[in-house]
């Protein structure tokens, strides 16, 4: 039995969604294809090389988020706005805050964990995989929103801004390039209009499950900034140090990871979350000694 107006409507969804599909991948080879042209296949290793992090660390977000993201879909069709909009918000920050825990040796210390990572590792690496980094936790904060649209099944507007603002990046890209920029410049386009992207996702959103934009900001959003915020500022402090032996690497890895996880508990979490996590531990750690 044929119901047209269901039809159409799935139609309508799978096809907007193929269209966000293609723009990502129009966007990403198209970058490709200008390092290419432009630097030769030597900076194309490198961007490999970035890619190759960005897809382990997007893993590790994905995954994550996967047990959140049906929640957020039931929540909607349940009519329990007010449970969406906490998981939602939750996520963002929750993801943005283990995407920090995961990346900070890779902002403190890329140039030394590529070299054991890599015999030989390909000019502009170290400045790919930071500027790489700071895209996939944008994306990855900004997932939940995309989910969220989803559960709507009213994409058309989300998806033809953002695959159509994406799509802007190569152009973009080219100009820069043009006025003989450095290959890095290719990363700091895609990272400006995925910050303007994530901006977008907000109103538009927020038009379709209304949320409170202020209330995101204030409560999550200005959190996980300031660690962000710090850790980068830990990481410029530890690269002004230059000739470091294999013992200090170390040792910096470990310290920056230690303070970038005091700031995600001290800084990133409310009081509340606090107490939940030392609850958490303290139950956890009463298990492993029984």
């Amino acid at each position: 039995q044929w119901d047209v107006k269901l039809f159409k409507e799935m139609l309508s969804f799978a096809g907007w969604n193929l269209f966000g599909g293609l723009s990502n991948i129009l966007y990403t080879q198209g970058l490709n294809i200008l390092l290419n042209i432009f630097f030769g296949p030597a900076v194309n290793a490198a961007r490999g090389v970035s890619v190759q992090v960005q897809n382990a660390v997007f893993q590790f977000s994905h995954s994550f988020q996967m047990a959140v993201n049906p929640q957020i879909t039931k929540s909607y069709a349940g009519g329990n706005l007010s449970q969406m909009h906490l998981l939602i918000f939750s996520s963002s920050k929750y993801t943005v805050l283990l995407l920090l825990l995961l990346t900070t040796p890779f902002f403190t210390n890329a140039e030394f964990i590529l070299n054991l990572w890599l015999k030989n590792v390909p000019e502009w690496s170290e400045v790919f995989v930071r500027l790489m980094l700071c895209i996939t936790i944008i994306d990855a904060a900004a997932n939940p929103f995309m989910i969220a649209s989803a559960a709507t099944g009213r994409i058309r507007f989300y998806q033809f801004v953002i695959g159509g603002t994406m799509l802007l990046i190569v152009p973009s890209a080219y100009i820069a390039l043009k006025f003989g920029c450095f290959p890095y410049v290719v990363f700091v386009v895609h990272l400006i209009f995925c910050l303007i992207t994530f901006v977008a996702r907000l109103f538009i959103v927020r038009s379709m499950v209304h949320f409170k934009i202020l209330e995101y900001v204030k409560k999550y959003f200005c959190r996980y900034m300031l660690v962000l915020i710090l850790v980068f500022l830990m990481a410029l402090a530890c690269n002004t140090i230059s000739e470091r032996k294999m013992v200090e690497e170390l040792l910096i890895i470990v310290g920056t990871s230690a303070m970038s996880l005091l700031f995600c508990f001290f800084i990133g979490l409310s009081t509340t979350e606090r107490v939940f996590v030392i609850n958490k531990v303290k139950s956890l750690s009463r298990r492993l000694k029984w």
